[in-house]
């Protein structure tokens, strides 16, 4: 017999283990669920009904004071916005600049000199003040102010809105240089523009030279209107009379001007949609609680009876193999066999599932185990005539049946076996540790056959199998019965 005090710890057989008591764990994983579940659902519900119950008329009141001016708040800003969308959509249909196809319109270019007569004195460590960005600033202002365009106006054969006026002028200026482009649909009213503006310049200059400085100012280049593709329209030419063509300067500005328009639209049907989300996700309080809160509530609760099914399955799982490890019960015959050095003459164990997966965890969990208990008894006794047969020649004598299970199960077992082999040499005896009548009975006779069940640990067989090696007895081998 192997003397091997070590436990020895069969992962495969605690996972088949865990597989048997599949409904043990689910029962266990719902419980804690619902324990969780429940727990947090209360104290969430208590919470939130404490909380509807402390809020008075005055804080509803508040509170749907609160919504109806947020709500106003958004209904304006949505009728502001829209508003100027649809004035946008007029303006782009009166504008002429919006208007102008592409490469399809005319422009004109004037560049204008002011000098104010200023000098760098070399021989003084101080200067004069030069007033020269000063003039010039004025004249770029005045050309965009509501007295030049009135002047503008008034000199066209056919009159445009102010502020339609206003956008085909395009002043940019650079140190002392001023230059003016003007744009437009048709080549009459570019001159038109751009001779009353230089009308109007000449007769703004003198009330800046009385307001901010005295100076001249001259026409240096002028190019007649032509269209923007740079194709001689009526002959442009420079100071020099000689035939110019026109840069792409008025093309960027045309394309700007379209540009910033679209983007501007975009940004407010962008602004406009915003609005209508922030005013569609407005919930208007209530005195019976706030919808969202339960909500919130159901999904504390959905969230911890997840956790609590995972927690109920593997703290059933971990009790399981604890036990299942402190117990270190018998569960196999081939365990018998290489623990103790001890042929297992028969192996039953009843069979409780039905189906494949049921007979193939069965396979797995018991090896050759027998479900018939019939066949048991029929295999048991055969394996007793045999080892008798191989004894024949000794003075055997009867064999002893001890074991510490039940004493009915047992006799079932002596009875079955004798009755099969035609015989009575298999003697009931029992429990060697707790009876005496058995202890006597294994002493009058040589041969002991124990029996045990699934609930023997090996810790208890082992007791049987020393004393009995101690009483000088052999033992023929080890009858597993469910």
């Amino acid at each position: 017999m192997v003397n091997d005090d070590e436990m020895e710890i069969d992962l495969i057989q605690l996972f088949l283990l865990c597989l048997r008591k599949w409904k043990t764990i689910i029962i266990t994983a719902v419980v804690v669920a619902i324990i969780l579940a429940g727990a947090k659902g209360g104290r969430d519900a208590l919470a939130l009904r404490s909380a509807t119950v402390e809020s008075d008329e005055d804080s509803i009141e508040l509170q749907l004071e609160q919504y109806e001016r947020t709500k106003a708040a958004y209904e304006d800003k949505i009728k502001r916005l829209n508003d100027a969308f649809e004035d946008n959509i007029v303006y782009e249909k009166e504008s002429i600049l919006l208007n102008l196809e592409k490469d399809n319109y005319f422009s004109t270019f004037d560049t204008y000199f002011v000098d104010t007569g200023y000098q760098v004195l070399t021989d003084r460590s101080s200067q004069n003040r030069d007033y020269t960005g000063d003039v010039v600033n004025a004249y770029a202002s005045y050309l965009k102010s509501s007295d030049c365009i009135r002047h503008i106006r008034s000199k066209l054969s056919k009159d445009i809105a102010a502020k339609y006026l206003a956008e085909l002028i395009n002043v940019n200026v650079s140190g002392s240089f001023i230059t003016v482009e003007v744009v437009g649909d048709t080549k009459d009213r570019v001159d038109e523009i751009s001779k009353a503006i230089n009308e109007a310049i000449y007769i703004y200059k003198a009330e800046i030279d009385d307001k901010v400085c005295e100076h001249a100012i001259e026409l240096m280049e002028h190019a007649k209107a032509a269209d923007a593709t740079g194709t001689d329209v009526s002959g442009v030419l420079d100071a020099e009379g000689k035939q110019i063509y026109l840069n792409n300067s008025s093309i960027s500005y045309v394309e700007n001007a379209k540009s910033n328009f679209d983007n501007e639209q975009s940004s407010l049907t962008d602004q406009i949609s915003s609005m209508y989300d922030r005013l569609k996700n407005l919930s208007e309080p209530t005195e019976n609680g706030n919808d969202k809160s339960f909500k919130d509530v159901l999904k504390s609760c959905i969230k911890f009876g997840i956790i609590g099914i995972v927690l109920g399955a593997f703290m059933a799982a971990f009790i399981i193999v604890m036990k299942a490890i402190f117990e270190d019960h018998i569960n196999t015959a081939s365990e018998v066999k290489d623990m103790f050095g001890v042929s297992v003459l028969g192996d039953y164990k009843e069979k409780t599932g039905t189906g494949k997966f049921s007979d193939m965890l069965y396979k797995l969990s018991y090896g050759d185990a027998m479900s018939d208990k019939d066949y048991f008894k029929k295999y048991l006794a055969a394996n007793v005539s045999a080892c008798m047969d191989t004894l024949k020649d000794s003075d055997v004598g009867e064999i002893s049946l001890i074991g510490r299970i039940k004493a009915d199960d047992m006799k079932e077992i002596v009875d079955s076996v004798n009755a099969i082999r035609g015989t009575g040499d298999l003697k009931f005896a029992g429990d060697i540790f707790s009876d005496a009548e058995a202890v006597n009975i294994v002493r009058e006779r040589k041969l002991v056959l124990v029996v045990a069940d699934r609930l023997t640990s090996k810790k208890k067989l082992k007791e049987q199998l020393v004393k009995l090696d101690g009483l000088g007895k052999t033992v023929i081998g080890v009858a597993l019965f469910n």
